[in-house]
């Protein structure tokens, strides 16, 4: 089956920014390479973000899913982009490794103990779409390299935040076996 192109998932609200994925997916399409969004959520920017689609003449390529259940739909994608500006722990960029689907994101709050830079996705500039545009494009335009960042990503998933790895971890913590409470 072919894949879509690239899902988000967030509530649709500024801090989220997903109008720089709009953004985004326009100077994708000055470059001649048109992707399809997928986005899942809803929130205050709902309207906002439709009018926006429309004026970038993107909204044929955006499909806006409403509230579902996203961990579902992440694997029927190439990549996961997330794009917002203030991020502690993202659940969904997790879910998002444990399907083999790399992820776009900025380097901010916690999320570069995620993501490894090119190896299961790529950060870029949350300030210049035209960059973020370029790294998109070099990374989905080959099958080879974005073939193996996919493959990477569930192993960054299974070697640290399977419930294997995590929970023998958690689990000597709570023992004390490696000292901590010991």
């Amino acid at each position: 089956a072919t894949k879509a192109d690239l899902i988000t998932i967030g509530t649709l609200e500024r801090r989220k920014n997903q109008a720089f994925l709009m953004d985004v997916l326009g100077a994708c399409k000055r470059r001649g390479a048109i992707y399809t969004l997928s986005i899942v959520g809803d929130g205050p920017d709902l309207d906002k973000l439709k009018a926006l689609a429309i004026s970038k003449g993107i909204a044929e390529q955006v499909h806006f899913l409403g509230r579902v259940p996203a961990a579902s739909l992440i694997r029927g994608h190439k990549a996961l982009l997330h794009a917002a500006l203030i991020e502690n722990m993202p659940i969904a960029l997790i879910e998002s490794l444990a399907c083999g689907v790399p992820v776009f994101s900025g380097a901010v709050g916690g999320i570069p103990e995620l993501i490894k830079d090119g190896l299961n996705g790529r950060f870029w500039p949350l300030d210049d779409p035209d960059r973020a545009a370029e790294i998109l494009i070099k990374v989905l335009e080959d099958p080879k390299g974005l073939s193996e960042m996919a493959g990477n990503a569930y192993s960054v998933y299974r070697d640290a935040y399977s419930l294997d790895a995590c929970g023998h971890r958690w689990m000597s913590v709570v023992m004390g076996s490696d000292g901590v409470c010991a």
